[in-house]
């Protein structure tokens, strides 16, 4: 879990977590406000690659990443995400903070691979065993 602590408009990061990227559903974020930030809808801003992810916080101020804010685009190491808050009350009052980096390291999800787990590779792997089988056989023949 990504942990920020927010004084008045300045977010800091109090943990030292560094996620992998392409997760979905999995990766929250806790913020810890100051009262500064009471009795106001609160977002947390996630932004890669010049594209914003917003998130809605609940009552206890976390929030799932959202899934765009940690897809790897491409196959460098090291994906950075800025992440922010902005709160607004009902009389429309805004607050908010300064953007901190946060790197995700670069996951083993790969779009390209796919794994086929039907029964027809399960028996193609035996076929290709007993092949095997056979060539060896055969060899001890000769």
């Amino acid at each position: 879990m990504l942990e920020f602590n927010v004084n008045k408009q300045t977010l800091t990061r109090t943990d030292n977590f560094n996620p992998a990227s392409d997760s979905i559903n999995y990766l929250d974020a806790r913020f810890t406000f100051d009262n500064a930030w009471n009795d106001r809808e609160i977002k947390a801003l996630f932004e890669t690659d010049g594209v914003t992810y917003p998130a809605t916080l609940n009552s206890e101020g976390i929030c799932k990443v959202p899934n765009g804010a940690l897809k790897s685009n491409s196959r460098r190491s090291i994906l950075n995400v800025t992440v922010s808050v902005i709160g607004t009350d009902s009389l429309g009052t805004q607050i908010t903070t300064n953007k901190k980096i946060v790197r995700v390291n670069l996951g083993g999800y790969d779009p390209t691979c796919t794994v086929d787990n039907t029964e027809d590779a399960y028996n193609n792997l035996l076929a290709d065993i007993s092949s095997m089988v056979t060539l060896i056989e055969e060899a001890d023949v000769l």
